[in-house]
């Protein structure tokens, strides 16, 4: 009887090990490629008007990227104001981009802004007269976010504000908290 007791101890201990180690084979805690990107972003954002004027830099931009899956990303850019431009102060409400989606080729979540609905509301100030105060489509152009690894991350963008006849060339680097 004591060997029956021992030997059922001992194969208890064997079964209960084995499904300990199944079980943490089959447990993946790696985070999604949007998860890792996921973050508050404070840094630096410079913007290009006609591929003629500019740059205009301004420090201390937030972005926020979040994800919205395993493989793309939402981007919420909080409002920017670009001092002194050609055109005037030009002030770029806060903008939200949804669904933009990894490419494992480039590494780097792309999104094409044609016919993606995004909206943007931009008001320009020139020797104190407001000029444009409007919402505006995003028509043309993309976003490209590239995870730069070490909490560090640089979006870039090209679009155009509704029938606007030119270019905006945006180029942000940041880093998280």
């Amino acid at each position: 009887m004591r060997k029956s007791i021992l030997f059922f101890s001992i194969a208890l201990t064997a079964i209960t090990l084995g499904f300990t180690a199944c079980s943490s084979d089959n447990n993946d805690d790696t985070p999604s490629v949007a998860d890792r990107v996921a973050g508050t972003y404070t840094g630096t954002d410079t913007l290009t008007i006609g591929g003629t004027y500019g740059p205009y830099e301004t420090a201390g931009c937030r972005y926020v990227i979040t994800s919205a899956g395993d493989s793309s990303v939402t981007l919420t850019e909080n409002e920017v104001t670009y001092a002194s431009t050609f055109i005037g102060d030009v002030t770029q409400g806060t903008l939200t981009i949804k669904n933009i989606p990894y490419n494992k080729t480039t590494g780097t979540f792309y999104l094409n802004l044609e016919g993606a609905g995004v909206v943007a509301h931009v008001k320009c100030v020139s020797h104190g007269i407001t000029t444009m105060d409007s919402d505006y489509t995003l028509t043309s152009g993309y976003v490209r976010i590239t995870p730069l690894g070490s909490g560090r991350v640089k979006v870039d963008k090209t679009y155009r504000y509704g029938k606007m006849p030119f270019d905006i060339v945006t180029v942000y680097r940041g880093s998280s908290k």
